[in-house]
């Protein structure tokens, strides 16, 4: 995995990644994305680990895929659970 020296905000908008805060699950605090990250087929941030202090398990990540056919397999095996959900 490597880390990136990039404004998380142009990092989100160039893969897409949504910058809206999730609280933490222990605190309740918002945690900002701002740790670009890369792995091989994946884009993502990982949360400000210094806007709680509830320690890394309540850390967030939000990864995408840069990879096409993963992602199209992906956004295909939600919209079927998504239809199963509906249907119960």
């Amino acid at each position: 995995m490597i880390y990136p020296k990039e404004d998380p905000e142009v990092w989100a908008k160039r893969y897409g990644i949504p910058l809206t805060p999730i609280p933490c699950d222990c605190c309740g605090k918002l945690l900002p994305y701002t740790i670009p990250f890369a792995t091989e087929d994946w884009r993502g941030l990982i949360s400000d680990p210094n806007a709680h202090s509830c320690g890394k398990k309540f850390d967030h990540t939000i990864v995408v895929s840069v990879n096409k056919e993963r992602r199209e397999s992906l956004i295909e095996a939600f919209k079927i659970l998504q239809e199963e959900l509906i249907d119960e």
